[in-house]
């Protein structure tokens, strides 16, 4: 038996392992009003150092149609963004006529969803994981890559929005068997696709479970997956009438096929095969970009789809009155052709795409840097001078930000994100895996669900698109929850452990 020391040790011991598995209420609700300070701090603290918001290239394409609805009265979605985010931008616009307001909301949304993450991670880890939900949502509370983009005008933080809002009602739909969040989830995932159509295998998942786990009450299953249905297709609908309803004298512009074709250009075909007058039309922008690849080691998919070939493929096409979608198809067939003529330096562009998004994607950095700022006045002197801008004040409070040292504070801040601080791909890959096998029943499925959308989206970054960490903000919330699930399953294993030994360890009640 252990002495008196030892046992008041022991006894010690066994209090603090108490108060980590099965903390208090006061201690529970410390913690979440501590994560709330956190959350406001962070967002105070970047508006502080950036007053205004920060614009891109890409932001007026969203914009013009909604400043254009507010001086006109006239509607014209641009062709090459959905109408979901222009809509909210013009109902914030109309209410506070200033960017600076849509920033602002942007913040609020921001920090109400990693409220909402992190409470729905502490959902899932149960109460001994309670600690460890906590330290996850302060790691993105704080973390660069989401306050950036809520800083910036831009579509991406809708894409996180509805990515976490349809996946924690298919959560709620498998647990409670309620079908009014089957309905939830199509309205999220809808929202979703009409944003940015990133996670196009949801749908399909969500429908296969749900066929899959009534298969022995057909109706039952095939009334969930209407009601999902119903969900889903609301949305697009909503879409199409309001398209009717407004100016749509421009037809859609796709861009799958001119991104596939920005990042394959390198190994175009120039002689014979696939529209030989469009490739002699390109042939000198194609064989500069592959001296300059050459030289530099590196690819730039804009000086394809920006500057040189697309735009000049684009201008011939609409001079021979030909639509954009058959020039997204026209630039499909251009890159198979392109793979097929290359198919091992494409298997190894792919393969180095593939270790750089495991490896370094998504890590905690300062964002934006003053690179980033810098880039956001350019453009902003650039554009349009709309009332509802303030370039001139907005540049002014941007200039100081130039400087490193001015975000010296705001970067250690960022470094705080421990949870994205090394390979958080890499580890999420990883932790999916062990939670599709781990977990049973239907919760299951809602894992499966998380890994298909994931690797999608990592397949999607590494074949067609650009590896930049901006494009897995729709599966962030998927990387809080699986490293999260990981740490919290480990940890209770841990916990379980220690438990017996000190149960061994302690006399009995009443032997000391």
């Amino acid at each position: 038996m252990p002495g008196p020391t030892s046992t008041r040790t022991l006894r010690a011991a066994d209090g603090v392992l108490r108060f980590l598995t099965q903390p208090s209420r006061g201690a529970q609700l410390a913690g979440w009003v501590l994560l709330a300070v956190v959350i406001v701090a962070a967002r105070i603290y970047l508006t502080h150092l950036l007053p205004g918001y920060l614009w891109s290239k890409d932001s007026r394409s969203y914009a013009a149609a909604a400043v254009e609805w507010i001086e006109t009265g006239r509607w014209e979605t641009d062709p090459k963004r959905g109408p979901v985010y222009t809509l909210a931008l013009a109902a914030v616009l109309k209410i506070a006529e200033r960017f600076d307001a849509v920033v602002v909301a942007q913040h609020v949304l921001g920090g109400l969803l990693v409220l909402g993450c992190t409470l729905f991670l502490r959902r899932l880890t149960g109460p001994r994981g309670h600690w460890i939900a906590l330290a996850c949502g302060f790691a993105l509370a704080v973390y660069g890559q989401l306050l950036f983009l809520e800083h910036l005008i831009r579509n991406d933080l809708l894409l996180f929005t509805f990515s976490a809002l349809a996946f924690m009602a298919w959560f709620f739909a498998l647990e409670s068997g309620r079908r009014g969040w089957l309905f939830a989830c199509g309205l999220a995932a809808a929202l979703l696709a009409l944003t940015r159509n990133v996670l196009a295998p949801l749908p399909a998942v969500v429908l296969a479970a749900l066929l899959w786990e009534g298969r022995r009450t057909p109706r039952v299953a095939l009334a969930g997956a209407a009601i999902f249905l119903a969900g889903l297709a609301l949305p697009h609908l909503g879409a199409k009438v309001f398209r009717q309803l407004t100016i749509h004298d421009q037809p859609p512009q796709p861009q799958p096929g001119s991104m596939f074709f920005a990042r394959v250009a390198q190994f175009a075909v120039l002689d014979g095969g696939v529209e030989p007058e469009v490739k002699a039309l390109i042939r000198e922008d194609i064989e500069a970009y592959r001296e300059t690849c050459r030289k530099t080691g590196r690819l730039d998919n804009n000086e394809i789809l920006v500057r040189t070939a697309v735009p000049r493929m684009r201008e011939l096409y609409k001079r021979e009155g030909k639509t954009p979608a058959e020039l997204d198809r026209l630039c499909w067939r251009l890159a198979g052709e392109a793979i097929r003529a290359h198919p091992g330096d494409y298997a190894r562009q792919c393969w180095g795409d593939f270790l750089q998004v495991q490896m370094r994607l998504g890590t905690s950095a300062v964002n934006p840097s003053s690179g980033d700022i810098r880039a956001a006045c350019r453009s902003l002197e650039g554009d349009l001078k709309w009332p509802q801008l303030r370039a001139a004040e907005t540049i002014r409070g941007l200039e100081p930000a130039w400087q490193p040292e001015h975000l010296a504070g705001y970067k250690w801040m960022n470094r705080q994100a421990w949870l994205f601080s090394k390979s958080p791909v890499l580890w999420t890959s990883l932790g999916l895996a062990v939670l599709v096998f781990f977990r049973r029943g239907k919760e299951r499925w809602w894992w499966l669900t998380a890994a298909v959308c994931w690797w999608f989206v990592i397949v999607l970054l590494c074949t067609v698109g650009r590896p930049l960490s901006r494009y897995l903000l729709p599966v962030i919330p998927i990387m809080l929850w699986t490293l999260g699930a990981v740490l919290a399953l480990a940890w209770s294993w841990l916990a379980t452990l220690l438990e017996r030994s000190l149960r061994r360890a302690l006399p009995p009640p009443g032997a000391d």
